[in-house]
């Protein structure tokens, strides 16, 4: 492939990166602008049902309440490109509307008066979501009776804007949103005043209008009486009305916190999508070597092109399916967490420990029977049927986001990782020619592994900031779908079926099996020890980033911003720093290698002890990332390689490791549920760190054949 084509390439990929990077700083306009928007919503609701009630404690009758149509119509007049009300009397019936007459009237009333909104009048302030459509609805309670003030609005009205400049837009939204605000509190004050209500003591009403702010965070406080300060950047006063003591007003103060504290979560946001952006540039350029082959092998078999495309498309693949399922994967237990889901009576955070064990339950499953499989169906059937279960279950998520979607498609994931699994080990054998060129492909593999698992996870983190976890499902299954396309197009399947005879083992061939994995770790209780102490605190090890770190950080009230960010670090320390040490340090024995990254590890543990914090929790996930990215190859062949297997066949002992592993993976979120459920936080954490470095010093004593 020539430059031109190369350069064409490597262009397209930047675009995508820019665009993905524009897009999600949209995406975080629109959160940013939906919160404060809904904090007005809900404002404005309970000003107007306080109005109502007000009216019906001075003798009006709630069914029947002359003037009730310019209290709901002030809800359109405040905003009435974006806003309707309508008034539920007690009976469930709407009376008052500000929508009679417009062309979609009777499709609103149809929500409204449909089953699955008449859920949501419970007596409850609470918000509903039917189509396009949010109804924020506000109970008015009179004589143990319930009538219903709701609030209409479309979910698009958050992504009006005139320019790209997401700074000057949302301040210029928060100047009309607080101009609005003002105008309800103005409307509510005059509604007193015309009553009799005397500014002395609507000056007393300070406390209850501050009350309905204790959920604005725009707006920290309101300032009420004569001769009130001036307006500034971060202030609005204006005058209500005037009497014999002087002029009367209001004054809104804006929480200058709130507003730089958003300023600094869009900055951060843009500069994670900006790091992943260039990590996937860098990560992505293993398609040059795909297309860059492609054409050679189409021309004439070379064998030198086949390896070449074949590992590209190892790195690809391997990357793209972790990119896709981490995105969503450390996510489900937070779901269930905030949702207060169950299943089966379970406790809440047992039932959240599922979607990672269930993923770990499908992997396994594909561990042991996706090659039978595979012989079953074919390469190209299995590649289509991997890509299309991972297809399937995110956007069974992103249609339908709850428990009963989230474990289901946690486990159909699974299944998709461990075909994939299976599929790069027969990419690996059909293309490898030696021990060394399995060795570099299985380099590829672990490169695209650890890769798309951080960025996955940084990803996830940036899309659920700014627009919902449902929405990182959406995100997976786009990635899916275009490596479902993209690998379809480029794996050289004729080479493949040609050369599969030769490298991969016939049907007669002794295969290794668990059961004499297990018979001889009963003959040698020491191998046993020497598996354990490597496999177990490994495994847990890896499920830490996963399992661990994202409950800790919503138990905390931090960030999902602060995820990506451990994410991003995780990566980097794994996938660069660590590798640079393997390079470095290739001259050590096995075992001290496996010390070292087990006290990284222990390190990572260590740090959260004392104080969880953004800086611990980042510290945390670099350290993890080194541990990953440098120990995990040593602790996977140390007891392999050692003393105490000698005799033993090489493939039984893989064998072992690979399902050891999968059943630790499945046990590991349970524990990290277990720690952050019961008892002390900080005494588990400590079990766990004394748990590592005991492992580590084990490890030391494991001589090498």
């Amino acid at each position: 492939m020539n430059r031109k084509n190369i350069f064409l390439i490597n262009l397209c990929i930047a675009v995508i990166s820019i665009i993905f990077t524009a897009g999600v700083i949209n995406m975080v306009y629109e959160n940013r602008i939906r919160d404060v928007k809904e904090q007005y919503f809900r404002f404005t609701a309970e000003i107007l049902a306080t109005r109502i009630k007000t009216g019906v404690d001075f003798g009006m009758d709630i069914e029947n309440y002359y003037g009730m149509s310019s209290i709901v119509s002030k809800a359109e007049s405040y905003d009435e490109d974006n806003m309707d009300a309508i008034f539920i009397n007690t009976m469930g019936e709407p009376v008052e509307y500000t929508f009679k007459g417009s062309k979609n009237e009777v499709e609103k009333l149809s929500y409204i008066l449909s089953g699955e909104m008449k859920e949501h009048f419970n007596g409850e302030e609470n918000i509903a979501e039917l189509g396009n459509n949010v109804f924020l609805i506000q109970p008015i309670e009179v004589d143990n009776k319930y009538a219903y003030l709701v609030i209409l609005y479309n979910k698009d009205i958050f992504s009006l804007k005139e320019s790209w400049n997401v700074f000057k837009e949302y301040r210029k939204n928060v100047d009309s949103i607080v101009l609005s605000t003002m105008d309800s509190i103005k409307d509510s004050i005059l509604d007193l005043h015309n009553k009799g209500v005397k500014g002395s003591d609507i000056e007393e009403l300070r406390d209850f209008y501050n009350g309905k702010f204790k959920d604005f965070g725009l707006v920290s406080s309101i300032e009420l009486g004569y001769d009130m300060p001036q307006t500034n950047d971060y202030s609005l006063s204006r005058s209500i009305f005037k009497d014999d003591n002087g002029e009367f007003a209001a004054t809104l103060n804006i929480d200058k916190q709130y507003i730089n504290n958003t300023y600094m979560q869009t900055l951060f946001t843009f500069l994670a999508s900006l790091i992943v952006s260039v990590i996937i540039i860098i990560e992505i350029g293993s398609i040059n070597k795909i297309a860059g082959n492609a054409a050679d092998i189409k021309a004439e078999y070379r064998d030198k092109s086949f390896k070449g495309t074949m590992s590209g498309i190892i790195k690809f693949f391997t990357f793209f399916s972790y990119l896709a399922v981490y995105a969503v994967l450390p996510y489900g237990a937070v779901i269930i967490r905030q949702g207060g889901e169950t299943i089966l009576g379970m406790p809440v955070s047992l039932a959240s420990s599922l979607p990672v064990s269930l993923n770990c339950v499908g992997i396994f499953i594909m561990v042991i029977f996706g090659n039978l499989i595979l012989k079953k169906t074919g390469i190209r059937a299995y590649v289509f049927i991997t890509l299309l279960s991972g297809i399937a279950a995110m956007l069974m998520c992103y249609l339908n986001l709850s428990i009963y979607t989230v474990i289901p498609s946690s486990f159909l994931l699974g299944l998709c990782l461990g075909m994939e699994k299976t599929i790069m080990n027969y990419f690996i054998s059909v293309c490898s020619d030696s021990d060394s060129e399995i060795k570099i492909n299985f380099g590829y593999y672990n490169g695209g592994l650890l890769t798309g698992l951080a960025l996955g996870g940084s990803i996830g983190g940036i899309i659920s900031s700014a627009r919902g976890y449902e929405y990182t499902y959406l995100a997976g299954a786009v990635i899916m779908l275009f490596m479902f396309v993209t690998i379809n197009l480029l794996i050289p399947i004729r080479i493949i079926k040609s050369r599969t005879q030769n490298h991969l083992s016939d049907n007669n061939e002794k295969t290794a099996s668990f059961a004499g994995f297990i018979k001889e770790l009963v003959k040698r209780p020491r191998l046993a020890l020497d598996f354990a102490s490597a496999c177990i605190p490994l495994n847990i090890g890896l499920m830490f980033i996963v399992s661990f770190l994202p409950v800790l950080l919503a138990l905390n009230d931090l960030s999902s911003l602060v995820n990506t960010f451990s994410y991003i670090l995780y990566g980097i320390a794994g996938n660069y720093i660590g590798i640079f040490l393997i390079k470095k340090l290739k001259g050590l024995r096995e075992n001290i290698s496996g010390f070292i990254s087990l006290m990284f590890l222990s390190l990572s543990v260590l740090v959260l002890i004392p104080h969880v914090s953004i800086i611990t929790i980042l510290i945390s996930a670099t350290l993890a990332g080194l541990f990953d990215g440098y120990g995990g190859a040593s602790l996977t062949v140390i007891p392999v390689n050692c003393k105490n297997a000698e005799g033993i066949d090489k493939s039984l002992l893989l064998t072992g490791t690979s399902v050891m592993a999968s059943i630790v993976c499945i046990v590991s979120p349970m524990v990290y549920s277990c720690i952050l459920s019961l008892g002390s936080i900080t005494t588990n954490l400590i079990i766990v760190f004394v748990f590592f470095v005991l492992s580590a010093i084990y490890i030391l004593k494991i001589k090498s054949v």
